[in-house]
């Protein structure tokens, strides 16, 4: 896989997982079996891309390359779940999601390094991320007081995830 085509997954998946979050906001009730399938495809799809770029831009990350690997291996497990027991899903979604949430936000932190050409895309990327890691801690800590509005904060950190993913693709010309 090259990096264009890294960049074409990355926009694709960046838009699944937005139109993920806004079927979340507009209907909570009857979502989660039907959207533990469609996470379930995407984390599994960013899972994989995050190992196909570990082994294509690991030289550039020396340390935090290891993060990636282990990101995309967890990311492939949480989709096989979210696929295979949409009833485990439903069960621990509140902390599947957590992790997911705060992992992700850490590899954004780490992927910033390819935001240092453009302040804007930097500050925007920092902010992101301190979102999604906000989002993810307040999930882990605070599950039951999250339950009835779960849905809609899900949601909300699927579409930061998605527009997040969308940014880094189109900003991927540094790696080019």
């Amino acid at each position: 896989m090259n990096v264009k085509n890294i960049k074409i997954s990355t926009i694709i998946l960046g838009i699944i997982l937005t139109i993920t979050g806004i079927i979340f906001l507009k209907n909570p009730t009857n979502s989660f079996i039907a959207m533990s399938k469609i996470l379930g495809v995407a984390s599994i799809i960013k899972g994989i891309m995050l190992i196909v770029m570990f082994f294509k831009v690991r030289e550039y990350f020396s340390i935090r390359a290891g993060t990636t690997l282990v990101a995309g291996i967890l990311l492939i497990i949480f989709g096989g779940l979210f696929i295979y027991k949409p009833s485990v899903f439903a069960a621990i979604i509140t902390y599947l999601l957590s992790i997911w949430f705060i992992m992700l936000s850490i590899l954004g932190f780490n992927f910033s390094v390819f935001y240092k050409y453009n302040k804007a895309l930097y500050i925007l990327n920092i902010i992101l991320n301190i979102f999604l890691i906000i989002g993810g801690v307040s999930i882990l800590f605070n599950p039951s007081s999250v339950a009835i509005s779960m849905s809609l904060l899900i949601g909300l950190l699927l579409i930061v995830d998605g527009i997040s993913s969308i940014i880094w693709s189109l900003s991927i010309k540094v790696i080019d």
